[in-house]
C-alpha cells in the first residue's frame, strides 16, 4: 500500500474510532467531527492523488454515502450524524464503487447487530415477536391491535 493511501485510512480510522466512542457515550456523532472529517478527507484525496484526479471520485463517494443512508435518516431509522459519517467516510474513501461496498456490508452488520439486541434485551420470544407480529383480525373483521412492542430499541450505527 502507497504511504498517502496508508495515511487516508488511518486518518478515516481515527475519524471512525472519535465517532464510536461519541455515539457510545452520548447516541450523537457530532457536527464539530463531521464536517471537517468530509473536508479533510476530500482535501487529501484531491490533493495526494496524483495530478488531483482523486477529488471527483470522492465528492461522489461523500455524495452517494450521506444520500444513501439520508433515506433512512428521513424516515426516522437514522441520526443526521450516522448521515454525515458516512459522507465523512466516502470522502476519505475516495471512490463511489468501494462506498457502495462500505455501505452494504454496514447496513448487514447494522441488521445483524440489531437483531442481536432484540435477543439480548427481550429474549428469542421478543425477536419473534417484533418480526412476526401482524395485527389480528377478529371472526367480526374488526382488527385488533397487536401486542404491545413497548418503546423503540436504538443502538448506536456509527
Amino acid at each position: 500500500m502507497e504511504p498517502t493511501r496508508l495515511a487516508i485510512e488511518i486518518a478515516l480510522i481515527a475519524v471512525a474510532l472519535v465517532a464510536t466512542v461519541t455515539d457510545l457515550r452520548d447516541g450523537k456523532v457530532y457536527n464539530w467531527l463531521t464536517y471537517p472529517a468530509i473536508l479533510v478527507g476530500l482535501l487529501l484525496n484531491g490533493l495526494l492523488q496524483p495530478g488531483g484526479t482523486g477529488l471527483g471520485p470522492a465528492l461522489q463517494a461523500v455524495l452517494l454515502g450521506g444520500g444513501g443512508l439520508f433515506v433512512a435518516y428521513v424516515a426516522g431509522g437514522l441520526g443526521g450524524g450516522d448521515v454525515k459519517l458516512m459522507g465523512a467516510a466516502g470522502a476519505f474513501i475516495g471512490s463511489p464503487l468501494i462506498m457502495l461496498y462500505v455501505m452494504l456490508y454496514s447496513f448487514i452488520l447494522g441488521g445483524v447487530f440489531s437483531l442481536g439486541m432484540i435477543v439480548w434485551k427481550e429474549g428469542a420470544s421478543g425477536l419473534v415477536t417484533r418480526l412476526l407480529v401482524r395485527p389480528v383480525t377478529s371472526p367480526s373483521g374488526e382488527g385488533e391491535s397487536p401486542p404491545d412492542l413497548g418503546t423503540r430499541l436504538r443502538f448506536p450505527f456509527a
